[in-house]
């Protein structure tokens, strides 16, 4: 991957509803903004990465994005997003990163909880999340990142990563809250 390959950042918005979540793409370039998509997905879904692949899919920067970072593996509660079926589909590497210690155990647990209440199966996303590599732990940015690409390819492109996310969030909470705060 080049340094200065343009990242597109995901991150929800605050949920509002039951129903529909707003999310957020910022592409970036080094420390540039190029440009924000925008989508929706179910809340606790399971049309995230669909919604993803198609967001991505249908923009002129398509060609271009070298790699996609999320805020987590989940979008809107529950909703988890598959990184192996959007590097399937669009051949580009996906990063999940988080600043909080994740714990798959307690996400198997509130997804299970979830089925048991609402008599959704969660079987195929709880196979998924098994399958995960374990996070990574990453000192110079103290993060968490689990991934489909080798730290490698994306080791270049890491601190840009991270700051297009924190764009990313900036903008969804600021139109979902009506004004951004915090970090994440």
């Amino acid at each position: 991957m080049k340094s200065g390959s343009r990242i597109i950042s995901i991150t929800g918005g605050k949920i509002k509803a039951n129903t529909e979540n707003l999310i957020i793409g910022v592409i970036t370039k080094f420390n540039s903004i190029e440009g924000v998509l925008s989508s929706t997905v179910s809340v606790n879904g399971d049309d995230s990465t669909e919604r993803i692949i198609n967001m991505i899919s249908k923009s002129r920067f398509k060609n271009e994005i070298a790699l996609i970072t999320l805020d987590g593996i989940t979008l809107a509660g529950l909703n988890l997003v598959d990184i192996n079926q959007i590097k399937d589909k669009l051949n580009i590497g996906t990063l999940a990163i988080t600043h909080k210690e994740p714990h798959s155990d307690e996400l198997i647990y509130a997804l299970t909880t979830f089925s048991d209440k609402y008599r959704i199966p969660v079987d195929k996303k709880i196979n998924y999340l098994l399958s995960l590599p374990e996070y990574e732990f990453n000192t110079k940015y103290s993060v968490y990142i689990q991934s489909n690409i080798s730290k490698k390819d994306y080791s270049q492109l890491l601190k840009y990563a991270i700051a297009g996310l924190r764009l990313s969030h900036i903008i969804s909470s600021g139109i979902t809250n009506g004004e951004s705060k915090g970090r994440i």
